[in-house]
C-alpha cells in the first residue's frame, strides 16, 4: 500500500514538475496561476488535472479543443512516481529516500529543461547544490 501512495504522491508531483519544466523558461508565474491548454488557453479543471488518469480518459486530448497533448507529461508524471517507488524499496521510509528523490527529482527537471530550451538556469544549480 505504501508504494501506491507513493507512486501517486510522485505523479502528482510529476505533474507539478512538468509546470516548471513549462513555465520556468517562459518567465511564467507557477505558483499562483492556473493550468490551461496550451492550445486555446482554456483552464484546466481539478479532475483534468489527474495525473495519468485524465491523460487516458481524454486519450491525450485537451477535453475543450480536442488538440493532443504532449507524451512528455504523463510520461513525467510515470518516471516521478517511479522514482518515489524505487527511493522509498531502496531506502524504505527514511531521510536517505526523501533526499535521493528530491535530488533525482531536481536532476529530471534540469534535464528536460536542457532538452527543451538548450539551457541550464543558474537558480536551478544553486538549489540543487544546496540540497546536495
Amino acid at each position: 500500500m505504501v508504494y501506491v501512495f507513493a507512486f501517486i504522491l510522485g505523479s502528482v508531483l510529476g505533474s507539478f514538475y512538468g509546470v516548471l519544466i513549462v513555465r520556468i523558461p517562459a518567465g511564467l508565474d507557477f505558483v499562483r496561476s492556473r493550468s490551461q491548454c496550451s492550445h486555446c488557453g482554456a483552464v484546466l479543471r481539478f479532475w483534468d488535472l489527474i495525473p495519468l488518469v485524465s491523460y487516458l480518459v481524454w486519450r491525450g486530448r485537451c477535453r475543450y479543443c480536442q488538440k493532443r497533448y504532449s507524451f512528455f507529461y504523463p510520461l513525467l508524471e510515470l518516471a516521478t512516481g517511479g522514482m518515489l517507488v524505487l527511493a522509498i524499496v531502496f531506502w524504505e521510509l527514511s531521510f536517505q529516500a526523501a533526499y535521493h528523490f528530491i535530488m533525482w527529482s531536481l536532476m529530471l527537471v534540469l534535464a528536460a529543461i536542457d532538452f527543451r530550451e538548450g539551457y541550464v538556469y543558474d537558480i536551478l544549480w544553486l538549489i540543487m547544490t544546496g540540497v546536495s
